[in-house]
């Protein structure tokens, strides 16, 4: 099934996004994790796309050059939530299905939670309801795992472990690989596109990073 590049026009907002699927189908979106972008979902789209769903991963807030509001405030869990929201509604969807991996994931138990009516079913991957990992995080050891969370939080870190080797570590690290794009032009653009957002920057506008510790990561309202 092919995947279509796309654009969402949501809430005042222009949001990048991977698609397949008839627009007949029924909407399945999927939100990455961070730092990634909608290509991870390139197999899921796929084979949703052919069992007949219309499939969309959008790039979110943050990371879609068309959706990079300025402050800290502008990436609340609250408006990520509304972003998904205001996704489904631009594609005709009252109701739909909902995917989410690693941060995608505590926005889609957001969304879930407090929009239930408009999600037909939920699927989070890699990421456990808020109140699961406030108890868990009670111990060491997924306080030891998520270690990552305080050292962002330092001032200046994020910045510094980005520019380090002239911005080689995003370029070459994990999150951006060909294992997740069709072609070599794509990874070029993927990676150019994650290079001129920072990672800084997409920390901030993550921006309940810098809110959620010491303690339980809750999600952050207004």
């Amino acid at each position: 099934m092919a995947i279509q590049r796309t654009r969402i026009n949501a809430g005042g907002f222009d949001f990048d996004a991977l698609a397949s699927g008839p627009k007949s189908g029924e909407l399945v979106l999927l939100l990455h994790g961070f730092p990634q972008s909608s290509s991870i979902w390139r197999g899921a789209l796929a084979t949703l796309g052919t069992a007949g769903y219309r499939a969309v991963a959008p790039d979110q807030r943050g990371y879609s050059l068309g959706a990079r509001p300025e402050g800290v405030d502008e990436y609340r869990i609250s408006a990520l939530s509304d972003d998904v929201l205001d996704i489904a509604g631009a594609l005709g969807a009252k109701r739909f299905h909902l995917i989410g991996h690693d941060w995608g994931g505590t926005v889609a138990w957001t969304v879930a939670g407090e929009h239930p009516d408009r999600v037909a079913t939920l699927t989070a991957i890699s990421t456990p309801h808020t109140a699961a990992l406030r108890t868990a995080l009670r111990g060491t050891a997924q306080r030891a795992r998520m270690a990552y969370i305080p050292l962002l939080q330092l001032p200046k870190a994020a910045e510094m472990l980005f520019d380090a080797g002239g911005g080689a570590l995003a370029a070459g690290g994990p999150f951006i690989s060909m294992r997740n794009c069709s072609s070599s032009s794509e990874l070029t653009s993927v990676r150019r596109s994650f290079i001129a957002a920072r990672l800084s920057v997409i920390i901030q506008r993550a921006g309940c990073f810098r809110r959620s510790w010491p303690g339980a990561p809750q999600p952050c309202s207004s």
